[in-house]
């Protein structure tokens, strides 16, 4: 067997065909980027803008075949293309009838490794607006340098799980899990963190924000300094076990 060593500063050196062998066997996966671009302003980036974002919307899973890429506080991705009505990419309510009623929920997480914390909000990947009325859900390092998993069910009000503080040049595999009316679960490279109280039993779906990565939509905030990974997102209740399986089975290439 070829051993495979991962840079402390880069991932290019891992084949694609290890990076996704288990996340694209997630159960009710939507949506995954590896991504491979850095952005250099201070704009979104729509699909059609020639950052190779060749993606299906509403008829199959969304993929592209990117690495990691650096976020660098001025910059975040807009994975909505512009021909569809704004926020109904990825508008997931946790209750699509299409999934088994015991499996209905959401997940999604990242590779992440943060160059430095700003002291502020840093967002990793959602439809989670500044404008207070547009929030879903997101994944998110909070200003005492903790990973957080958001829900909202109105737009406005939110329900959060939050983890031990991480530390700069790690990289951590995070999951979030909302089961409706049920629990908030958020994974950081092997711990499980769990919230119970005031879960809502549903997202907000009516005109959410738009889904991005590195950044809130509508604003120029919550910026995430750092790289960003294998960003994915389903429509259902991953198994734990999965989870779990994925992360011990590539955890070594990055270091971990």
């Amino acid at each position: 067997m070829t051993k495979i060593t991962i840079h402390r500063n880069i991932t290019e050196d891992v084949p694609e065909q290890l990076q996704t062998a288990s996340i694209r066997n997630f159960p009710g996966l939507r949506a995954y980027w590896l991504f491979g671009k850095t952005v250099a302003n201070n704009s979104i980036i729509p699909l059609e803008a020639g950052y190779s974002f060749d993606l299906e919307r509403f008829s199959g899973l969304i993929y592209a075949n990117h690495r990691a890429s650096y976020f660098n506080m001025t910059s975040h991705y807009c994975i909505e293309p512009s021909s569809i009505s704004v926020g109904q990419e990825l508008n997931i309510s946790g209750l699509e009838g299409s999934v088994v009623s015991t499996d209905r929920g959401l997940t999604m997480g990242a590779w992440l490794r943060t160059a430095d914390f700003s002291g502020t909000n840093m967002d990793i990947a959602g439809k989670f607006s500044i404008v207070s009325n547009r929030r879903s859900y997101v994944l998110r390092i909070n200003t005492a340098n903790k990973p957080t998993f958001i829900v909202s069910s109105s737009g406005t009000d939110t329900v959060a799980v939050t983890g031990d503080a991480l530390s700069t040049q790690t990289w951590y595999f995070m999951v979030g899990k909302f089961d409706p009316s049920t629990e908030l679960r958020l994974f950081v490279n092997g711990q499980w963190y769990s919230q119970t109280g005031s879960v809502p039993s549903r997202l907000y779906t009516t005109n959410p924000a738009r889904f991005t990565v590195g950044a809130s939509d509508e604003g120029t905030g919550k910026f995430f300094l750092g790289h960003i990974q294998s960003v994915f997102v389903c429509n259902m209740l991953v198994p734990d076990v999965d989870i779990e399986d994925y992360y011990n089975s590539v955890k070594s290439w990055y270091g971990l």
